[in-house]
This record gives structure tokens, C-alpha cells and sequence, in this order.
């Protein structure tokens, strides 16, 4: 979900498959990509590029630029144009009863739809409620359309109507709640918009070469710590320092309470997993979606170790990533540690549900001789194959 506007341009063949099997495939999102970097749309899922010119300076302008009301409200309809990336608690939340049915990116105008008997509840979300009309679909138009229509309100008697983005509002600072177990992530919609524009985020470049062939064509992965959070994230940290706050003396305890949170309260989503192309999230966004695969479940990790200062390592694998963070008092019972830089690793699965640093074996056949690549996210676009010891090379 990265604005696209001159900073924030996405590789001409994004999203690319994690498999070392296909080549890179893309997905009818890239249809949009050029109204949407001309609208300064944030679309979910594209890509982290770094600025690598100017780089605080250009950064203090766009974050100055969000601080305006028409940014955020642009970011949050980013956010409720694709469910996938936000979920259905931010979505009642923001718009009550009501759906965002419709997202005209070229002429900036929303159809929502709301049952007939709650159709006050416009005046929540809508500057002025009776600035409404209806809206005929025209030719060739560009839109986004959420997928994720809740099946129980299908039979209800809805009512559709349409209205221009300017209309659309909602406070910048009122605060958001998603709870879990041990804390509940706060975020307020103005966070959001800095999150939805790559502020707070390692970034870098998207693709790194294998040095592999697949089919005549060069292997590529995705840069997974470019979307990791960095230290300091003003709603990760609240989030991080409440989750933890009964074990703050403990270092394995604390990265054991990540680690719980991501395996038993994050659900596994095999249709983002086996969707063909890489589904890439912020952390904020897989806290309020509540679902990730493996890639968006260890930059949720990492992200939260980052938080609470703790050194770790994203483990590249064939179709599949896990997190290492130093062995310390962690025991080593299910023999999945290794030696990188002179210092011991334990492996994190992110998959496995209630999975126990250092003592759960994986069910699945599994060797550390599978580990391909290591990478150290605050490293900025360096990824080091395990085999060779050599840093992978960045597609510019």
C-alpha cells in the first residue's frame, strides 16, 4: 500500500512469485498504476522503494504533505478499497453498517452502499450527507472494487449512492482499536497515512537476483525487510510496550509474547499464500487485517522486535521465510540453530501455531541446510547467500 507518486515508484513488473519455479507474474492492480501515480493513490501491496536522493529532505516533505486532512482521508479510502489489507473491524469502524462499494480512481468518486434503515449513519463519514447521487458506471473507468462483501448482508435492503472523495471524512486523530490477548494496537487514521506512504518503514529496493535461472529468466526475491518498521514506530511501540509490559526485565520471555502473538492470534491466510503473486503488508495492516502468510507473519515479528530493540535475522527459504534472533537463554531442544557472524541463532517459525522458541519441532520435514539467504533489515538492501557468503545483487 505505497503512495504512488515521484518518490514511490513501483517496478514495471510488480508483484513477482516468491517460487524459484515461475517467473514473475503481475496482477490487475498494475492496470491501474499509472491514474493511481498520477492521483497519488497509496495502493496496498507496492512496492517499498526507498528515496535514495535527498532522502530527509524529500521524507520531511511528504510527511508535512500528509499532515493535510485531504491526504489522510485519501489514505483511509486507499485502506477501505482493499480489505484485504485492512479488515472488516477498520472497516466498521470507520464506516459503521455502511460498505465503500465502489472507488472511481480517475474522477475521485466513492459509491457506498448501507441498509435502508441506518442510512443516517452517512453523516459519520460524510462532510456533508445530503451531497449525494446516484452514479452510473461509465465506460472505461478506473476503479477499485472491495471483494470482501459480507455474505449476511447481501439479503438486507441496501441502499447505493454516490459521492465525491472531497466529501468523505474522518477525524485524523481519533483513535482505532483492534484488541489481542495481552494489548489492544491503537492507531489513529493520521499514523495510518504515514504508514500508507512508507514513513516509518526500512524501504529499499524490491527485487534482489539469486544469481539462479529459471527458464532462460534471472530468479528474483522480494526484499521482505524493506516493509519491516523501524525502531520508535508510534503506534508499534505503544502496541509493543503494553504487550510486554508484565515481562519487561525477560528477553526471552518478551520475544516469546511476539512470537505467540504472531502463531496463535494472527491467522494463517492460504488464499494470500497460494495467491500466485507476493501479497506484501506493514505491520499496522496485518495487525488490523488479523491474517497474514508466511512473508507478511515475519515482517510482523521482525517489525515488533525492531520495537523493542532486540537483534534478529529474516531467514529466506524456498517459497518460505522464518525469523532467527540469538539463542541467549533460549534452550535448543528441537536442533534448529545455526552460527552466522560468530554468534547463535535460533529459528522462529512464524507458521506454527503456539510455537515455543528453541523446544517445538516442525511437523514437516525440515533442515537448516534449507536456509538460501539471510538478511539484517536495518542493513539496508543487503540480503547475504548462506552458501556462498556473497550479498545478493538489487534490481535498480
Amino acid at each position: 500500500m505505497n503512495a504512488l507518486n515521484e518518490n514511490h515508484v513501483p517496478d514495471e513488473d510488480f508483484p513477482i512469485d516468491m517460487s524459484s519455479d515461475n517467473p514473475p507474474r503481475t496482477n490487475r492492480r498494475e492496470q491501474l498504476l499509472y491514474w493511481l501515480k498520477l492521483a497519488s493513490v497509496p495502493v496496498l501491496g507496492a512496492a517499498a522503494i526507498a528515496i535514495h536522493k535527498n532522502k530527509e529532505e524529500v521524507k520531511g516533505k511528504i510527511t508535512e504533505l500528509l499532515m493535510r486532512d485531504a491526504s489522510i482521508q485519501r489514505s483511509i479510502v486507499s485502506l477501505l478499497a482493499q480489505p484485504e489489507f485492512s479488515g472488516e473491524e477498520f472497516r466498521s469502524q470507520i464506516l459503521g453498517d455502511a460498505e465503500l462499494q465502489t472507488f472511481f480512481v480517475d474522477t475521485d468518486e466513492l459509491v457506498f452502499r448501507i441498509p435502508a434503515a441506518a442510512e443516517e449513519e452517512r453523516s459519520k463519514f460524510l462532510k456533508d450527507p445530503s451531497a449525494i447521487r446516484n452514479r452510473k458506471l461509465h465506460k472505461n473507468s478506473l476503479f477499485f472494487r472491495p471483494h470482501a462483501a459480507r455474505d449476511e448482508r447481501k439479503n438486507q435492503d441496501n441502499v447505493a449512492f454516490g459521492t465525491d472523495l472531497k466529501n468523505f471524512h474522518v477525524d485524523a486523530d481519533r483513535k482505532l482499536s483492534f484488541p489481542y490477548t495481552h494489548a489492544t494496537f491503537d492507531v489513529t487514521p493520521r499514523e495510518l497515512a504515514l504508514s500508507t506512504h512508507n514513513i516509518g518503514i526500512y524501504g529499499g529496493k524490491l527485487y534482489a537476483y539469486t544469481g539462479e535461472r529459471s527458464g532462460g529468466r534471472p530468479i528474483m526475491i522480494v526484499n521482505h525487510g524493506a516493509y519491516v518498521a523501524r525502531p520508535h514506530h508510534s503506534s508499534l511501540q505503544r502496541f509493543s510496550n503494553v504487550l510486554t509490559r508484565d515481562v519487561p526485565q525477560n528477553r526471552e520471555k518478551k520475544i516469546q509474547r511476539f512470537t505467540d502473538l504472531v502463531t496463535t492470534e494472527i491467522v494463517y491466510d492460504h488464499d494470500e499464500a497460494d495467491a500466485g503473486v507476493e501479497t506484501m503488508k506493514r505491520a499496522p495492516e496485518i495487525l488490523m487485517s488479523r491474517k497474514a502468510d508466511c512473508s507478511n507473519k515475519a515482517i510482523l515479528l521482525a517489525s515488533l522486535l525492531e520495537q523493542s530493540g532486540e537483534d534478529y535475522l529474516l531467514v529466506y527459504m524456498h517459497r518460505h521465510i522464518a525469523v532467527a534472533v540469538e539463542q541467549g537463554a533460549f534452550p535448543s531442544e528441537h536442533g534448529y540453530s545455526f552460527t552466522y557472524e560468530k554468534k547463535h541463532w535460533v529459528l522462529i517459525e512464524t507458521t506454527t501455531r503456539e510455537f515455543e522458541i528453541g523446544k517445538t519441532r516442525l511437523e514437516d520435514s525440515f533442515k537448516m541446510g534449507d536456509m538460501k539467504y539471510l538478511q539484517r533489515p536495518k542493513e539496508v538492501n543487503r540480503i547475504v547467500d548462506t552458501r556462498t557468503g556473497r550479498e545478493l545483487l538489487f534490481k535498480e
